[in-house]
């Protein structure tokens, strides 16, 4: 159980998230207010908004009507597949600080 507490508080490799992935994880955990969160974090990203309304009006989900807005295209896509799409675009953009180089043996000892 304490490893599952872990994953949700850390992001790659163990590392703490930034603050946008830790805002979109405890949309997660709030499922009432899920919709307001995702919505207050959008429109705070400017990359974030762009990604998700391109989501949005791709060909597999464009109605007849293009979206523009990002109450619109969280409507459209719906609670889960959009917080998917977001954690996912905020997890890749976030640094990582893995090396997957060895550490160095302190042969003196």
């Amino acid at each position: 159980m304490r490893n599952l507490m872990r994953t949700r508080v850390t992001g790659r490799h163990g590392h703490a998230t930034n603050s946008i992935v830790g805002e979109l994880l405890e949309a997660s955990r709030r499922p009432h207010d899920a919709f307001d969160i995702l919505e207050r974090v959008t429109r705070r990203e400017p990359a974030l908004e762009r990604h998700l309304l391109r989501v949005a009006n791709a060909a597999g989900r464009r109605g007849f009507i293009r979206i523009t807005d990002v109450r619109a295209a969280l409507v459209r896509l719906g609670l889960v597949t959009a917080s998917r799409i977001l954690l996912e675009a905020a997890h890749r953009a976030e640094p990582t600080r893995f090396d997957p180089r060895p550490a160095p043996v302190d042969r003196a000892a």
